[in-house]
């Protein structure tokens, strides 16, 4: 008998936003919309996988956050390996636009921070502009207050510890 569940929760574009765990599926998703967590109004479809104790949907909670990444879960997350060098970066637009609107800052505020103009950010966020600068991109992460390096990128790294 399905007692526990681990979900998933995506944004449209179907970036992986968090991975969780409950036994209550419904209380969870509405305390989760409820709670004031700044990517929930991001969250577009949630993937639901039943087990039969809490120990296995721990397991497969724990396990999936390490090998998925999601943007927002800090529980059980590894450190992250150091950035490769590059010397162009291409960038995910709408992941730029959900973490700026989650983050509160409007596109004018962003644009002034980083001294660039605002088509500049509308058009990486439309997807009409894909690369960037690495001085640039750390910039973009530093002001948004992005951890992971990876939150932006167009196409994720391989990750060294995949086996």
């Amino acid at each position: 008998m399905t007692t526990h569940y681990v979900y998933r929760h995506f944004d449209r574009s179907g970036t992986l936003l968090y991975i969780g765990c409950t036994s209550d599926t419904g209380k969870r998703e509405t305390l989760r919309r409820n709670s004031g967590v700044e990517w929930a109004n991001s969250i577009a479809s949630t993937q639901i996988e039943g087990f039969d104790n809490k120990r296995q949907a721990l397991d497969a909670e724990r396990a999936a956050i390490e090998s998925e990444r999601p943007l927002f879960n800090v529980r059980y997350a590894k450190p992250l390996p150091p950035r490769p060098p590059r010397s162009i970066v291409e960038i995910h637009g709408y992941a730029l636009r959900v973490i700026r609107e989650a983050r509160g800052r409007k596109v004018a505020d962003l644009c002034e921070s980083l001294d660039v103009d605002r088509s500049y950010i509308t058009h990486i966020e439309n997807g009409s502009k894909r690369r960037v600068s690495p001085e640039f991109y750390n910039a973009l992460l530093n002001e948004l207050q992005i951890e992971d390096y990876r939150a932006l990128l167009a196409s994720a790294p391989i990750r060294v510890d995949a086996a």
